[in-house]
């Protein structure tokens, strides 16, 4: 498996906005995990800003720029956690997942809210190992 790289965190990053976006409103801890996420990465917000391609792009577009097979596996990751994170899975966001699962093509993701500190301790573990 290549490396994650930073330009596939941000896509990936984008990709989670447009998650924690699919039920109109970013809750705090939707919030909050996107910070780790960036925290863990060295992501800035101007970064972010000048990266942003979520309100321009489909989420088929953001997934054929993942560079990696582990860029796409953390991608998927990442969106069920941060669709998991609020205790609340909507429709809406159990499609997106399943959308984006068929479109990275590296299996499925349980969708089961007793997974995600699993999950986002993996999310984490993976970002630290990004090379800067």
């Amino acid at each position: 498996m290549s490396s994650v790289s930073k330009t596939d965190l941000l896509t990936i990053l984008e990709s989670a906005i447009q998650m924690a976006l699919k039920d109109s409103k970013i809750v705090n801890q939707e919030k909050g995990l996107i910070k780790k996420i960036m925290g863990s990465g060295g992501i800035s917000a101007e970064e972010i800003k000048s990266h942003d391609q979520a309100k321009d792009y489909n989420i088929q577009s953001l997934c054929q720029q993942l560079s990696s097979t582990k860029s796409k596996k953390l991608m998927l990751l990442t969106l069920a956690a941060i669709a998991m994170v609020d205790d609340n899975l909507d429709e809406s966001e159990i499609e997106m997942i399943h959308q984006v699962s068929r479109e990275l093509n590296v299996g499925q993701i349980k969708l089961d809210p007793s997974h995600y500190q699993e999950y986002e301790e993996m999310i984490l573990k993976m970002i630290s190992e990004i090379d800067s």
